[in-house]
């Protein structure tokens, strides 16, 4: 199953390429593949942002005491370990998914739909429980 209606959206832009008879199409094989094959840590990732952005969601503090929470949006989806979901957090931070001494910070910019989003990301790995808050902030205000 393609995550966020992807196939969708790409067939819908498919046709209305053809449509205008652009010849400069192309389509690159290896990310279609990529997409088909995300991996489940990836895929949990990607809707957690995105259920946080659906439901304006500001803030989400995910601990290793306590399982994290299902997929609203996709219940089927495959909750992956904590230590997975923290180090991809990490990479997509752009911060190396090593254990730090000290509570590090880092953001994340993506763009959904059209608006773009800042997700301020602070893990925190010492002490006895390991957490990571997720604040989201809209640069812009969300069209409709």
């Amino acid at each position: 199953m393609w995550p966020f209606g992807g196939w969708k959206r790409l067939k819908r832009g498919l046709r209305r390429l053809w449509r205008l008879g652009d010849s400069r199409m192309s389509i690159d094989l290896d990310e279609l593949t990529e997409l088909a094959e995300i991996t489940p840590t990836k895929k949990y990732v990607n809707l957690l942002l995105l259920a946080m952005a659906r439901d304006d969601v500001r803030e989400v503090v995910l601990t290793s005491s306590r399982p994290l929470p299902p997929s609203k949006i996709y219940p089927g989806a495959e909750i992956p370990p904590f230590e997975s979901v923290v180090n991809r957090l990490k990479v997509v931070a752009n911060l190396d998914p090593v254990i730090y001494q000290h509570p590090k910070e880092g953001r994340i910019e993506l763009t959904i739909g059209s608006d773009p989003v800042a997700v301020h990301v602070r893990f925190v790995d010492t002490g006895p429980e390991r957490s990571v808050h997720l604040r989201m902030e809209w640069l812009e205000s969300p069209a409709g």
